[in-house]
């Protein structure tokens, strides 16, 4: 009886404790360049980013096109929600851990550097949760990144 209730007792800890300590997986995805952006924290891909009508747009990042450069996107925050951006370089995206949090330089203002597989980026959002962005690679139409969460929203 006492080896019944340890298994149950360990596989009851295991089934509470394993998912909170699981990590992250990370996403793909796709955006068109200057048309769509993403709000990191619910996912969702919209075409209005541009909408100057709009006093509180929801996403956090867009992805501009600088055609004087052989890799022509950009990945750009968006400041008018107080969502920061901070390039990690010499690091690959497998590389990049919460730890690299603390030591990163976080702004608001956009930073028109080349987004290729030679970088990695942190987005903090409007709701504080952390993400970081890489492995990009971009087509005639958009680009394609992985991301994943860092650290969880602070409100």
């Amino acid at each position: 009886m006492k080896k019944i209730m340890s298994v149950a007792l360990a596989t009851l800890l295991l089934s509470v404790f394993v998912p909170i300590t699981a990590t992250a997986e990370a996403t793909t995805q796709t955006l068109t360049f200057e048309d769509e952006c993403m709000d990191l924290d619910t996912g969702i891909v919209e075409n209005s980013c541009q909408d100057p009508s709009s006093d509180e747009p929801s996403w956090d990042v867009l992805v501009a096109h600088n055609t004087d450069r052989s890799v022509h996107s950009a990945i750009f925050p968006n400041a008018r929600s107080n969502v920061e951006i901070s390039h990690l370089v010499n690091k690959t995206f497998e590389q990049v851990t919460v730890d690299d949090i603390a030591s990163a330089s976080f702004m608001k203002d956009a930073i028109d550097e080349p987004f290729d597989t030679t970088l990695v980026i942190l987005i903090r959002t409007d709701l504080g949760a952390v993400y970081k962005l890489g492995n990009a690679t971009e087509d005639e139409n958009g680009l394609n990144f992985d991301y994943e969460i860092l650290s969880p929203c602070s409100q």
